[in-house]
């Protein structure tokens, strides 16, 4: 190559690069994203020019004046944009989010913190406001803060920390994510969306907090491999995979709730009409519902009707459909219809015969490809 080639080759592999750094993450999805997350909100036009840069950032004396919460939420956005801006958002303003948040929360010399350790800290210690003080008061205890000093018990568990008061055992949580994980990140356990999960020994709890990107388990669901255990544990990790599609601009509630016959699915529910309840021939998750707090019980079959022309499907769970009446929350009905297509697909039949055919279709095109159709004729 001569030298007038070598500079004609210099200047179009520098135009490409800078081009490639003007347009940084701007795809229409990531723009979206922007103007829908809390953190495109907080900021002007200008100042979200900013997370469009690599090394893009806002000035100190405004994220000074942003609240502990607005700090987390800000952190929580930027990770979820990794699903939907490529290249990512600026990775500058989110080590200075990191920095700041655990500056407010006294950590003991935060300004000194690796780059690993501060992420690691970051999302360890990404907990709701009315829980900040305690963990302040534990701070302040400890000069050297690990994380088993912190929590009792710390495992980064593909990429996602699980924390308990007493060590635990994961290879029953292994064993569950093998049927929707072939590799890690995936889908149902994404470091991005999911940053801890905490189990704790008080019974009854099952919750993903979106807000703060964690998990919160009664260690009995992670202690048992019932079906009923693993179907709790779907519901949540199914919240998760619902996250997704919402950074991705998707409206997987609204297009599940039209199945069921929901009215409209932003306001106070209510259905077309009244759903017939039929009995149930028993099944593990009913036996294994007595005197537990996570019963389904009662549990009585659901099915599809049509009311003036229009089909509507029916429920795996008649739980699933108190609940969506108590909450107004249709999510509830796709998480638990996508539990039940994991780990009790035969509960979208009754004496053979599909009960909710529609909802598996949609289920295994959009989430689980892999799976085979419904067969309601195998017993």
């Amino acid at each position: 190559m001569n030298s007038s080639s070598s500079a004609i080759f210099i200047v179009v592999f520098c135009a490409l690069i800078f081009g490639q750094d003007q347009s940084h993450g701007t795809t229409p999805a990531c723009q979206r994203f922007v103007e829908n997350a809390f953190i495109g909100n907080a900021l002007d036009s200008q100042q979200q020019s900013e997370l469009f840069k690599p090394k893009g950032t806002i000035a100190p004396k405004i994220l000074a004046q942003w609240t502990e919460d607005a700090l987390l939420q800000a952190m929580i956005d930027l990770h979820r944009s990794k699903l939907v801006c490529t290249p990512p958002l600026s990775s500058t303003l989110l080590a200075d989010l990191e920095a700041l948040y655990l500056k407010r929360l006294n950590f003991p010399k935060s300004q000194k913190l690796s780059s690993k350790d501060r992420q690691m800290w970051a999302r360890l210690l990404a907990v709701p406001a009315t829980e900040r003080n305690a963990l302040k008061d534990k701070l302040r205890q400890t000069s050297e803060p690990t994380p088993n000093s912190i929590f009792g018990f710390a495992l980064n568990f593909h990429g996602v920390w699980l924390l308990a008061s007493a060590p635990l055992n994961p290879k029953i949580l292994d064993e569950r994510l093998s049927k929707v994980c072939d590799s890690f990140p995936c889908d149902f356990w994404n470091p991005n969306l999911l940053f801890k999960v905490v189990i704790i020994p008080s019974e009854g709890v099952a919750a993903y907090r979106a807000e703060t990107a964690t998990l919160v388990l009664s260690r009995s669901l992670t202690a048992e491999n019932r079906l009923l255990e693993q179907f709790i544990f779907f519901h949540e990790l199914a919240h998760l995979r619902i996250q997704k599609a919402k950074v991705m601009d998707q409206n997987w509630n609204q297009t599940f709730a039209k199945f069921s016959g929901w009215l409209e699915p932003e306001i106070p529910l209510h259905l077309h009409f009244e759903m017939e309840r039929l009995p149930r021939k028993p099944d593990n998750l009913q036996q294994e519902s007595e005197g537990t707090p996570f019963s389904i019980l009662p549990d009585r079959v659901i099915k599809s009707v049509k009311v003036n022309g229009e089909s509507y499907e029916g429920f795996v769970l008649e739980k699933t459909y108190r609940r969506v009446i108590e909450s107004g929350d249709v999510e509830e009905d796709l998480a638990d219809h996508i539990a039940a297509f994991i780990v009790a697909p035969s509960r979208f039949c009754s004496d053979n015969q599909p009960i909710a055919a529609k909802k598996h279709k949609w289920i295994a095109a959009n989430i689980l490809s892999d799976r085979p159709p419904l067969n309601c004729s195998t017993p």
